[in-house]
């Protein structure tokens, strides 16, 4: 039986969202899975390969029994124009949504009438029951956990899937299926670069983060098992550089320091990226020392704001003048540092928005990204505003521009899309038209894939420095 799984291609993004992507590491570990039991699978990455969504039929290489499609908030749009392509072609096939944003939304998802089904959160076990239902000839959703669905025109909502537990029983990605990895990009000091998850999940409430693929717990897997796949990685498809994407790398402090201690060993002369960020008020300075002699040359810390009262009501309360002494700490030892912040939040006001751009100058990261709030559905963002504001954008629908196109989201109290635009434009251009700066930015490039992401990432930025506030 065969399976085709896609991730759909956005043509609006640019800037950062354009100059970082990575390959569909969900789609790897459910093809994994299932290639693992014995089905037949392809992965279409159009988001890499930017192919339309009549352009990735010619790259169908099986007739599909089922068709999964993942996407984000971003990506949404592109996903139901591709499934309405791919129902027309393959008629009667089943298709599936995955991912953040229909996990967020699986019964407005499920209006579509090219959308069959939703599999709500970690999809690998879901996947792999739904497939083999389809090949025992039995009802194809029915009573599978996690699967929300529409049966003769109505919803059915199954009960959620448990978490999986034991992260070192699923096989690597199934990376073999995807374009190859010196197709993607990010940041990247060497090359070809994968990316890595050493565990799922993340405790902390910020009412601005959706947590519906890996939920509000933290799941590890074992350091051998992570070393195990960096192994495969560097023998089987000569990896030099290692993207992190957890949520939360460095929540159990003594299991980071046993993955970094286990590379240090290995000796590989990897270059790593933090890509996600790590939590900035939960490193101390063996860290920073283990992850300099393991190859770090990039770390992030999402700040978000300055202001005491913000950061009470987001449910995020960080100590700022620790995260100095750290961003010093790192930038000493070679350690690119970025900070990202959010602009516009429930409770901003134009003085604490100015806080957060004052505490940004004077933190001094090698990077300052400021994004304007998007609250995503799920959140306790998205439900504030619901209840007390004003949606500008159907983000429902989806928001194709990214987390950097310049849009404001919503309005509520006195906190209005002209004061939240003039404040993240003013966050760029009080940050970066400093003396030294840019020299700063063009010295921490270290390689020629460098400078092509840098070159990608660069136009929004400057666009956010120029543009005046209308």
């Amino acid at each position: 039986m065969n399976l085709i799984l896609v991730n759909p291609y956005s043509h609006s993004i640019s800037g950062v969202n354009k100059a970082t992507i990575e390959p569909p590491v969900g789609l790897a570990y459910i093809a994994a899975l299932l290639e693992s039991r014995g089905y037949n699978c392809q992965i279409i990455d159009a988001q890499i390969m930017g192919l339309s969504s009549h352009e990735l039929l010619r790259e169908i290489r099986i007739q599909p029994d089922l068709i999964g499609i993942s996407s984000s908030i971003v990506t949404y749009p592109a996903a139901l124009d591709t499934a309405k392509v791919l129902k027309e072609a393959f008629k009667g096939t089943p298709v599936i949504f995955g991912g953040p944003h229909p996990s967020s939304i699986p019964e407005k998802a499920l209006q579509n009438d090219c959308v069959d089904a939703v599999a709500v959160g970690e999809a690998e076990a879901t996947m792999l029951e739904i497939a083999r239902r389809f090949k025992d000839g039995e009802h194809l959703f029915s009573g599978i956990e996690g699967v929300i669905y529409k049966n003769n025109g109505e919803v059915v909502t199954n009960s959620p899937r448990k978490l999986i537990e034991d992260l070192d029983a699923l096989p690597f990605p199934a990376y073999h299926l995807l374009p190859g990895f010196k197709l993607y990009k990010s940041r990247a000091r060497k090359s070809p670069v994968a990316p890595l998850l050493t565990n799922r999940g993340c405790p902390y409430q910020c009412t601005f983060c959706n947590k519906d693929i890996f939920q509000r717990r933290i799941r590890s897997r074992s350091p051998e098992n992570v070393i195990k796949e960096i192994d495969w990685l560097v023998n089987k498809f000569s990896v030099k550089q290692i993207d992190i994407l957890d949520d939360n790398f460095n929540f159990d402090l003594n299991h980071a320091k046993q993955i970094l201690d286990l590379i240090i060993d290995r000796d590989y002369s990897l270059a790593i990226n933090m890509q996600n960020g790590i939590r900035a008020d939960n490193v101390d300075p063996q860290l920073l020392d283990k992850m300099k002699k393991a190859g770090v040359f990039k770390i992030g810390f999402g700040i978000e704001t300055a202001d005491p009262q913000v950061q009470r009501k987001i449910k995020k309360v960080l100590d700022l003048d620790k995260i100095i002494g750290i961003t010093r700490q790192a930038q000493e030892k070679g350690i690119i540092v970025y900070a990202n912040f959010i602009i516009g939040l429930v409770g901003d006001s134009q003085e604490s928005m100015q806080r957060t751009i004052d505490y940004a100058v004077r933190l001094s990261p090698d990077i300052a990204n400021f994004m304007i709030a998007l609250p995503l559905p799920g959140t306790e963002l998205y439900k504030e505003i619901e209840e007390k504001g004003k949606f500008l954008v159907n983000v429902d629908g989806g928001v194709e521009k990214g987390f950097y196109g310049n849009q404001v989201f919503y309005e509520i109290g006195s906190l209005n899309k002209d004061m939240v635009l003039k404040y993240y434009r003013k966050a760029y251009r009080d940050f970066y038209i400093r003396p030294g700066r840019w020299a700063r930015l063009i010295r921490s490039i270290r390689s020629v894939n460098e400078l092509i992401w840098f070159k990608d990432a660069i136009f929004d930025l400057i666009k956010n420095m120029l543009i005046r506030n209308r």
